[in-house]
Protein backbone atom coordinates (compact mmCIF):
# COMPACT_ATOMS: atom_id res chain seq x y z
CA UNK A 1 0.00 0.00 0.00
CA UNK A 2 1.31 3.24 -1.25
CA UNK A 3 2.21 5.68 2.08
CA UNK A 4 0.52 9.14 2.44
CA UNK A 5 2.20 11.99 2.17
CA UNK A 6 1.26 14.85 3.87
CA UNK A 7 1.67 18.12 1.47
CA UNK A 8 0.49 21.16 3.03
CA UNK A 9 -1.80 23.01 -0.03
CA UNK A 10 -3.52 20.83 -1.03
CA UNK A 11 -4.94 19.98 2.96
CA UNK A 12 -5.45 23.59 3.32
CA UNK A 13 -7.45 23.71 0.34
CA UNK A 14 -9.39 20.69 1.22
CA UNK A 15 -10.20 21.66 5.13
CA UNK A 16 -11.42 25.52 3.04
CA UNK A 17 -13.50 23.09 0.79
CA UNK A 18 -15.27 21.23 3.40
CA UNK A 19 -15.50 24.21 6.30
CA UNK A 20 -16.73 26.54 3.28
CA UNK A 21 -19.29 24.03 2.32
CA UNK A 22 -20.86 23.62 5.45
CA UNK A 23 -20.77 27.17 6.47
CA UNK A 24 -22.01 28.05 3.38
CA UNK A 25 -25.09 25.55 3.35
CA UNK A 26 -25.87 26.31 7.58
CA UNK A 27 -25.55 30.43 6.48
CA UNK A 28 -27.68 30.75 3.35
CA UNK A 29 -29.89 27.99 5.10
CA UNK A 30 -30.42 30.22 8.72
CA UNK A 31 -30.58 33.71 6.68
CA UNK A 32 -31.60 33.46 3.01
CA UNK A 33 -33.58 30.60 2.67
CA UNK A 34 -37.43 32.38 2.85
CA UNK A 35 -39.07 28.88 3.61
CA UNK A 36 -37.55 28.54 6.98
CA UNK A 37 -38.84 31.81 8.15
CA UNK A 38 -42.12 30.81 6.88
CA UNK A 39 -42.21 27.62 8.73
CA UNK A 40 -41.04 29.73 11.91
CA UNK A 41 -43.81 32.15 11.36
CA UNK A 42 -46.17 29.33 11.00
CA UNK A 43 -45.02 27.67 14.25
CA UNK A 44 -44.88 30.98 16.25
CA UNK A 45 -48.44 31.92 15.50
CA UNK A 46 -50.04 28.07 15.62
CA UNK A 47 -51.22 28.00 12.39
CA UNK A 48 -52.31 24.96 12.06
CA UNK A 49 -52.40 23.45 15.92
CA UNK A 50 -54.22 26.81 17.18
CA UNK A 51 -56.87 24.84 18.95
CA UNK A 52 -54.53 23.16 20.93
CA UNK A 53 -53.13 26.85 22.29
CA UNK A 54 -55.17 29.03 24.46
CA UNK A 55 -56.89 32.35 23.16
CA UNK A 56 -55.25 34.56 25.96
CA UNK A 57 -51.48 33.13 24.92
CA UNK A 58 -52.18 33.67 21.05
CA UNK A 59 -52.77 36.97 22.18
CA UNK A 60 -49.87 37.41 24.13
CA UNK A 61 -47.81 35.82 21.32
CA UNK A 62 -48.90 38.50 18.83
CA UNK A 63 -48.46 41.36 21.23
CA UNK A 64 -45.43 40.49 21.89
CA UNK A 65 -44.45 39.78 18.48
CA UNK A 66 -45.18 43.51 16.93
CA UNK A 67 -44.47 45.50 19.83
CA UNK A 68 -41.21 47.19 21.32
CA UNK A 69 -43.05 46.56 24.92
CA UNK A 70 -46.26 45.92 26.40
CA UNK A 71 -48.40 45.40 30.02
CA UNK A 72 -51.88 43.75 30.36
CA UNK A 73 -53.65 46.80 32.02
CA UNK A 74 -54.73 45.78 35.39
CA UNK A 75 -53.74 48.97 37.35
CA UNK A 76 -56.46 52.12 37.66
CA UNK A 77 -58.56 50.42 35.33
CA UNK A 78 -62.12 50.03 36.09
CA UNK A 79 -65.20 48.90 34.85
CA UNK A 80 -68.98 49.27 36.07
CA UNK A 81 -72.23 47.91 35.18
CA UNK A 82 -74.44 50.25 32.70
CA UNK A 83 -77.71 50.48 35.40
CA UNK A 84 -76.72 49.51 38.87
CA UNK A 85 -73.40 51.78 38.46
CA UNK A 86 -71.84 48.96 40.72
CA UNK A 87 -68.26 48.00 39.81
CA UNK A 88 -67.27 44.77 38.65
CA UNK A 89 -64.37 43.03 40.76
CA UNK A 90 -63.24 39.31 41.30
CA UNK A 91 -66.76 38.22 42.46
CA UNK A 92 -69.26 37.63 39.75
CA UNK A 93 -71.96 40.84 39.73
CA UNK A 94 -75.35 39.87 41.59
CA UNK A 95 -78.30 42.83 41.34
CA UNK A 96 -81.69 42.86 40.21
CA UNK A 97 -80.76 46.53 39.19
CA UNK A 98 -77.83 45.05 36.97
CA UNK A 99 -77.22 44.90 33.26
CA UNK A 100 -74.86 41.74 32.83
CA UNK A 101 -75.31 38.94 35.54
CA UNK A 102 -72.06 37.35 36.62
CA UNK A 103 -69.58 39.61 35.16
CA UNK A 104 -66.25 39.31 36.90
CA UNK A 105 -62.92 41.66 36.57
CA UNK A 106 -59.66 39.46 37.60
CA UNK A 107 -56.23 40.03 36.73
CA UNK A 108 -56.83 42.35 33.77
CA UNK A 109 -59.44 40.32 31.89
CA UNK A 110 -63.08 41.46 32.06
CA UNK A 111 -65.87 39.10 31.91
CA UNK A 112 -69.17 39.50 30.25
CA UNK A 113 -71.35 36.52 30.37
CA UNK A 114 -73.43 36.18 27.42
CA UNK A 115 -70.92 38.90 25.14
CA UNK A 116 -66.85 38.21 25.11
CA UNK A 117 -64.13 38.77 27.54
CA UNK A 118 -62.20 41.50 26.70
CA UNK A 119 -58.45 42.56 27.80
CA UNK A 120 -56.70 45.73 27.56
CA UNK A 121 -53.52 46.57 26.61
CA UNK A 122 -50.37 49.30 26.70
CA UNK A 123 -48.38 48.73 23.67
CA UNK A 124 -45.42 50.96 22.13
CA UNK A 125 -43.44 50.78 18.93
CA UNK A 126 -41.14 52.63 16.60
CA UNK A 127 -42.95 53.68 13.65
CA UNK A 128 -40.02 53.61 10.47
CA UNK A 129 -42.26 56.36 8.48
CA UNK A 130 -42.58 59.00 10.82
CA UNK A 131 -39.42 58.06 13.09
CA UNK A 132 -40.88 58.60 16.19
CA UNK A 133 -42.09 56.26 19.27
CA UNK A 134 -46.22 55.35 19.52
CA UNK A 135 -48.46 54.73 22.44
CA UNK A 136 -51.32 53.16 21.94
CA UNK A 137 -53.97 51.37 24.27
CA UNK A 138 -55.89 48.33 22.74
CA UNK A 139 -58.94 46.27 23.89
CA UNK A 140 -58.72 42.65 22.57
CA UNK A 141 -62.46 40.97 22.55
CA UNK A 142 -62.17 37.24 22.47
CA UNK A 143 -64.59 34.01 23.86
CA UNK A 144 -67.23 36.20 21.70
CA UNK A 145 -70.82 34.94 21.58
CA UNK A 146 -71.60 35.65 17.70
CA UNK A 147 -75.18 34.41 18.65
CA UNK A 148 -75.84 38.39 18.71
CA UNK A 149 -75.50 39.39 15.06
CA UNK A 150 -73.13 41.70 13.88
CA UNK A 151 -72.15 41.84 17.63
CA UNK A 152 -68.33 42.47 16.76
CA UNK A 153 -69.00 44.83 13.54
CA UNK A 154 -70.97 46.88 14.86
CA UNK A 155 -69.18 47.15 18.13
CA UNK A 156 -67.76 50.34 19.33
CA UNK A 157 -65.63 52.27 21.65
CA UNK A 158 -65.67 56.21 23.12
CA UNK A 159 -63.97 58.12 25.66
CA UNK A 160 -63.64 61.46 26.88
CA UNK A 161 -61.57 63.29 29.27
CA UNK A 162 -61.43 63.15 32.73
CA UNK A 163 -63.35 60.73 35.79
CA UNK A 164 -66.29 61.44 37.72
CA UNK A 165 -69.23 64.86 37.09
CA UNK A 166 -68.16 67.96 35.19
CA UNK A 167 -67.09 70.76 37.58
CA UNK A 168 -69.14 74.49 36.44
CA UNK A 169 -66.21 75.51 33.70
CA UNK A 170 -65.12 72.16 32.27
CA UNK A 171 -66.92 69.49 30.93
CA UNK A 172 -65.12 66.31 31.41
CA UNK A 173 -66.27 62.51 32.74
CA UNK A 174 -69.62 60.39 33.26
CA UNK A 175 -71.83 63.93 32.45
CA UNK A 176 -69.48 64.44 29.22
CA UNK A 177 -69.56 60.57 27.70
CA UNK A 178 -73.55 60.78 28.71
CA UNK A 179 -73.84 63.89 26.51
CA UNK A 180 -71.39 62.22 23.15
CA UNK A 181 -73.62 58.76 23.47
CA UNK A 182 -76.90 61.33 23.41
CA UNK A 183 -75.39 62.68 20.41
CA UNK A 184 -74.12 59.82 18.52
CA UNK A 185 -77.65 58.47 18.39
CA UNK A 186 -78.77 61.44 17.11
CA UNK A 187 -76.53 61.28 14.49
CA UNK A 188 -74.58 64.47 15.49
CA UNK A 189 -71.12 63.09 16.75
CA UNK A 190 -70.20 60.31 14.25
CA UNK A 191 -66.24 59.81 15.68
CA UNK A 192 -66.32 56.40 17.88
CA UNK A 193 -63.82 54.11 17.77
CA UNK A 194 -65.10 50.61 15.81
CA UNK A 195 -63.21 47.24 15.66
CA UNK A 196 -59.73 46.26 13.88
CA UNK A 197 -58.57 42.71 13.32
CA UNK A 198 -54.89 42.32 14.37
CA UNK A 199 -52.70 40.32 11.93
CA UNK A 200 -49.27 39.68 10.85
CA UNK A 201 -47.50 38.54 7.65
CA UNK A 202 -43.87 38.31 7.38
CA UNK A 203 -42.22 39.02 4.17
CA UNK A 204 -39.06 37.92 3.08
CA UNK A 205 -36.76 38.55 -0.15
CA UNK A 206 -38.58 36.20 -2.17
CA UNK A 207 -41.87 34.73 -0.45
CA UNK A 208 -44.51 36.27 1.96
CA UNK A 209 -46.06 34.37 4.72
CA UNK A 210 -49.80 33.66 5.11
CA UNK A 211 -51.86 36.23 6.78
CA UNK A 212 -51.47 35.51 10.76
CA UNK A 213 -54.88 35.87 12.72
CA UNK A 214 -55.35 35.22 16.66
CA UNK A 215 -57.69 32.90 16.92
CA UNK A 216 -60.59 32.51 19.24
CA UNK A 217 -61.18 29.68 20.52
CA UNK A 218 -63.96 29.77 22.74
CA UNK A 219 -66.37 31.90 20.40
CA UNK A 220 -69.59 30.83 20.18
CA UNK A 221 -71.79 30.50 17.14
CA UNK A 222 -70.74 31.08 13.84
CA UNK A 223 -67.33 33.50 12.95
CA UNK A 224 -66.91 36.42 10.92
CA UNK A 225 -65.20 35.00 8.03
CA UNK A 226 -66.00 32.67 5.15
CA UNK A 227 -64.28 29.44 6.69
CA UNK A 228 -66.23 29.96 10.17
CA UNK A 229 -63.11 30.21 11.82
CA UNK A 230 -63.72 33.12 14.44
CA UNK A 231 -60.83 35.74 14.67
CA UNK A 232 -59.84 38.08 17.84
CA UNK A 233 -60.87 41.29 17.19
CA UNK A 234 -60.06 44.51 18.95
CA UNK A 235 -61.41 47.57 20.07
CA UNK A 236 -59.23 50.88 19.12
CA UNK A 237 -58.65 54.08 21.23
CA UNK A 238 -57.80 56.53 19.15
CA UNK A 239 -59.42 60.24 19.48
CA UNK A 240 -61.14 61.41 22.39
CA UNK A 241 -65.32 61.98 21.42
CA UNK A 242 -65.72 65.81 21.79
CA UNK A 243 -69.34 66.79 22.49
CA UNK A 244 -70.30 69.13 19.70
CA UNK A 245 -73.17 70.87 21.27
CA UNK A 246 -71.19 71.88 24.38
CA UNK A 247 -69.70 75.31 24.05
CA UNK A 248 -67.20 73.81 26.86
CA UNK A 249 -65.56 71.66 24.46
CA UNK A 250 -65.04 74.56 21.99
CA UNK A 251 -61.58 75.31 23.83
CA UNK A 252 -60.61 72.14 22.12
CA UNK A 253 -58.64 73.16 19.34
CA UNK A 254 -57.60 69.53 18.51
CA UNK A 255 -58.45 65.90 19.72
CA UNK A 256 -56.60 63.69 22.53
CA UNK A 257 -55.30 60.28 22.49
CA UNK A 258 -56.48 58.12 25.18
CA UNK A 259 -52.57 57.56 26.17
CA UNK A 260 -52.19 61.44 26.36
CA UNK A 261 -54.58 61.87 28.99
CA UNK A 262 -54.27 61.58 32.94
CA UNK A 263 -58.07 59.88 32.63
CA UNK A 264 -60.64 59.09 31.14
CA UNK A 265 -64.18 57.82 31.08
CA UNK A 266 -65.28 55.11 28.07
CA UNK A 267 -68.20 53.30 26.90
CA UNK A 268 -68.23 50.21 24.47
CA UNK A 269 -71.50 50.16 23.36
CA UNK A 270 -73.50 47.97 19.92
CA UNK A 271 -75.32 49.66 17.43
CA UNK A 272 -77.35 46.25 17.07
CA UNK A 273 -78.03 44.57 13.59
CA UNK A 274 -77.22 47.93 11.37
CA UNK A 275 -74.04 49.61 11.76
CA UNK A 276 -73.83 52.80 13.20
CA UNK A 277 -73.69 54.68 9.60
CA UNK A 278 -76.53 52.73 8.79
CA UNK A 279 -78.58 53.08 11.93
CA UNK A 280 -78.28 56.73 11.97
CA UNK A 281 -79.30 56.79 8.25
CA UNK A 282 -82.38 55.06 9.37
CA UNK A 283 -83.14 56.53 12.08
CA UNK A 284 -82.87 53.01 14.23
CA UNK A 285 -80.15 54.29 16.47
CA UNK A 286 -82.53 53.77 19.81
CA UNK A 287 -81.19 50.42 19.63
CA UNK A 288 -77.95 51.16 20.60
CA UNK A 289 -77.11 49.26 23.46
CA UNK A 290 -74.05 50.13 26.26
CA UNK A 291 -72.59 46.91 27.29
CA UNK A 292 -70.25 48.03 30.17
CA UNK A 293 -68.48 51.40 31.10
CA UNK A 294 -65.28 51.96 32.75
CA UNK A 295 -62.36 54.42 33.63
CA UNK A 296 -58.81 54.76 33.42
CA UNK A 297 -56.01 56.42 35.34
CA UNK A 298 -52.89 57.03 33.25
CA UNK A 299 -50.04 55.00 34.74
CA UNK A 300 -47.63 56.57 32.69
CA UNK A 301 -46.47 59.99 32.04
CA UNK A 302 -45.36 59.10 28.14
CA UNK A 303 -43.70 56.40 25.79
CA UNK A 304 -40.27 56.77 27.14
CA UNK A 305 -40.99 56.57 30.34
CA UNK A 306 -43.12 53.10 29.24
CA UNK A 307 -40.18 51.55 27.27
CA UNK A 308 -37.61 52.61 30.82
CA UNK A 309 -39.83 50.44 32.46
CA UNK A 310 -39.57 47.57 30.14
CA UNK A 311 -36.05 47.65 29.94
CA UNK A 312 -36.11 46.13 33.68
CA UNK A 313 -39.07 44.14 33.34
CA UNK A 314 -40.35 46.83 35.83
CA UNK A 315 -44.23 46.90 36.77
CA UNK A 316 -44.39 44.00 34.80
CA UNK A 317 -44.00 45.78 31.64
CA UNK A 318 -42.45 43.55 28.77
CA UNK A 319 -40.12 43.73 25.72
CA UNK A 320 -41.81 42.89 22.73
CA UNK A 321 -39.61 41.00 19.64
CA UNK A 322 -40.21 44.31 17.21
CA UNK A 323 -41.11 41.77 14.58
CA UNK A 324 -37.45 40.49 14.55
CA UNK A 325 -37.94 36.68 14.15
CA UNK A 326 -34.22 36.07 15.84
CA UNK A 327 -35.78 37.88 19.32
CA UNK A 328 -38.77 35.66 18.94
CA UNK A 329 -37.01 32.52 18.68
CA UNK A 330 -35.87 31.40 15.01
CA UNK A 331 -32.42 30.02 15.93
CA UNK A 332 -33.86 27.71 18.55
CA UNK A 333 -36.61 26.90 16.52
CA UNK A 334 -33.96 26.19 13.50
CA UNK A 335 -30.77 24.84 14.94
CA UNK A 336 -32.09 21.00 15.03
CA UNK A 337 -32.46 21.24 10.68
CA UNK A 338 -29.41 23.47 10.62
CA UNK A 339 -27.60 20.66 11.99
CA UNK A 340 -28.82 17.72 9.72
CA UNK A 341 -27.97 20.03 6.93
CA UNK A 342 -24.28 20.78 8.22
CA UNK A 343 -24.10 17.03 9.12
CA UNK A 344 -25.02 15.96 5.70
CA UNK A 345 -22.84 18.64 3.98
CA UNK A 346 -19.69 17.73 6.03
CA UNK A 347 -19.72 13.65 5.40
CA UNK A 348 -20.28 15.05 1.07
CA UNK A 349 -17.69 17.52 1.09
CA UNK A 350 -15.45 15.59 3.24
CA UNK A 351 -15.39 12.95 0.70
CA UNK A 352 -14.75 15.36 -2.07
CA UNK A 353 -12.11 17.13 -0.26
CA UNK A 354 -10.47 13.45 0.39
CA UNK A 355 -10.67 12.57 -2.90
CA UNK A 356 -9.23 15.88 -3.97
CA UNK A 357 -6.59 15.41 -1.32
CA UNK A 358 -5.57 12.19 -2.51
CA UNK A 359 -5.56 12.83 -5.95
CA UNK A 360 -2.25 15.26 -5.03
CA UNK A 361 -0.34 12.20 -4.10
CA UNK A 362 0.26 10.72 -7.48
CA UNK A 363 3.75 11.31 -8.46
CA UNK A 364 3.86 12.43 -11.44
CA UNK A 365 6.03 9.87 -14.56
CA UNK A 366 9.47 10.59 -15.45
CA UNK A 367 10.03 10.23 -18.56
CA UNK A 368 11.48 6.90 -19.48
CA UNK A 369 13.79 7.01 -22.35
CA UNK A 370 15.75 3.07 -23.25
CA UNK A 371 19.43 3.63 -23.99
CA UNK A 372 20.41 3.45 -27.46
CA UNK A 373 22.32 0.04 -28.57
CA UNK A 374 24.02 0.44 -30.74
CA UNK A 375 25.12 -2.00 -33.17
CA UNK A 376 28.92 -3.20 -32.97
CA UNK A 377 31.33 -1.77 -35.51
CA UNK A 378 32.08 -4.76 -38.35
CA UNK A 379 35.51 -6.09 -37.70
CA UNK A 380 38.21 -5.15 -40.67
CA UNK A 381 39.73 -8.02 -42.19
Amino acid sequence: MKKIKFRLVPFIISVAIVVGSVAGIMLYSYHGYDNNKLRFVADYFHYEDYKEVSTEEQIENYIKMTTHAYKKVDSGLKYYDINSKKEYNATPSSSSKNHIEGATFENGVLHLPGYFDLAMYAESLWNVDSKEWVFSYYIYLYNVNYKKANIIDNLYFCFVNGTGESGENELFGTTKLDMVIEEVKNGENGTPNGVNLPSFQYTGKVSSSYTMYIHDNNATGNGVNSDNIPFVYRLTSLQESPAESSELDDDYDFKQWFCDLDSATFSIFYSGDDDLATGITNGTTDELEEIVRGTYVNQYKNVEEFNDLAKNNEQNINLGYEQNLTKAGYFKFIIGRLLIEGAVTLVVSGILATLFYLIWQEEPEENYRPKRIRAPKPKRK
